[in-house]
């Protein structure tokens, strides 16, 4: 339906705007956000050459790191082992926090305390507790052991 000649499409920019129609309404309005900001920031640089640099430099570097993770599946029981541990580490994260209220909690105020430094929202629980950083971070004997 849409094709990259200059007739159909003006610039650049409106290969943003076309969405897939399964896209939600939120998403689509931090799409068309984001490629304002983009398009704004291009226009805002002063170092045009630099920028086109650093992003050929990161395509390249995502090129070679894709590369090497295809060659990776053909060495002899690599991929065995990397599944096995990719197995036992979500096992042993199900064991620790799926069976223990107490973790779940603990899992729960550290995934908030994330957000809310990442962010800089503040998150409360269903029962409008708000977690702090002192909660994370809980000594037992207040020197220099604590538990995460």
């Amino acid at each position: 339906m849409y094709t990259l000649s200059r007739r159909r499409i003006p610039s650049a920019v409106a290969i943003f705007h076309i969405l897939p129609p399964f896209l939600s309404q939120e998403t689509e309005k931090a799409l068309k956000e984001f490629s304002t900001k983009a398009v704004q920031m291009w226009e805002e640089s002063d170092n045009k050459p630099a920028v086109v640099g650093i992003g050929f430099a990161t395509f390249m570097a995502l090129f070679a790191i894709g590369g090497m993770m295809e060659r990776i599946e053909y060495i002899p029981l690599v991929p065995f082992f990397l599944k096995l541990i990719g197995i036992s580490v979500t096992g042993w994260f199900t064991y620790v926090y799926a069976f223990n209220e107490d973790n779940r909690k603990e899992l729960k105020i550290k995934i908030e305390n994330l957000y809310s430094e990442m962010t800089g929202a503040s998150l409360t629980t269903s029962t409008g507790y708000k977690p702090s950083t002192k909660d994370m971070y809980s000594s037992s004997n207040d020197k220099d052991t604590y538990t995460f």
